[in-house]
């Protein structure tokens, strides 16, 4: 009775998600896919060394993450994740310039080369860069050049303070 009950739900749930295909049954995308899904997973497992996967999944590992959590990131590590993702991903004016006002915020010189390593983002904010003036009168109007020229400087100012700290370490510790 039970066998009877979940294989009419099961055709009722296939019919509801396929109902106006004549040629074939809604049971037939659900086969490929778990075809092609097995697949995908018996060909990662391959690859896989046992080894590791083992020691990735040991009870030890799992109760000491569970205990202790992962480790902590430092403040500064997260401004430049959140700086990468909003420069990167926003298109809006007002996101770009708060997140570049925002770079000011890391001084120390290891957290700023981590930002600019992210190739993505160093195409991102030199698209920005050279672009800021024209994107913000076509925003703001074309009478409002000194918000413009404000929006350049900031770029500007973000540009000297990613790059020039780095060359300044480098000639103080060359002999």
């Amino acid at each position: 009775m039970y066998v009877g009950l979940a294989f009419f739900v099961g055709s009722a749930l296939f019919t509801v998600w396929d109902k106006f295909c004549p040629f074939q049954s809604p049971l037939s995308h659900v086969i490929f896919w778990s075809a092609r899904t097995i697949s995908s997973a018996v060909r990662v497992m391959k690859q896989l060394n046992r080894e590791q996967l083992s020691q990735a999944f040991s009870i030890k590992r799992w109760v000491e993450v569970s205990i202790h959590g992962r480790e902590e990131e430092s403040t500064n590590s997260l401004k430049v994740v959140a700086l990468q993702r909003a420069i990167c991903t926003s298109d809006d004016p007002a996101t770009l310039l708060n997140a570049t006002a925002n770079i000011f915020a890391i001084t120390d010189v290891a957290h700023m080369e981590e930002l600019w390593s992210d190739r993505s983002f160093q195409e991102r904010f030199i698209d920005q860069l050279e672009s800021s003036y024209s994107r913000m009168l076509q925003v703001r109007g074309h009478n409002q050049v000194d918000i413009a020229t404000s929006s350049r400087r900031l770029y500007l100012a973000a540009a000297a303070h990613i790059i020039l700290p780095k060359h300044s370490v480098e000639r103080v510790q060359q002999p």
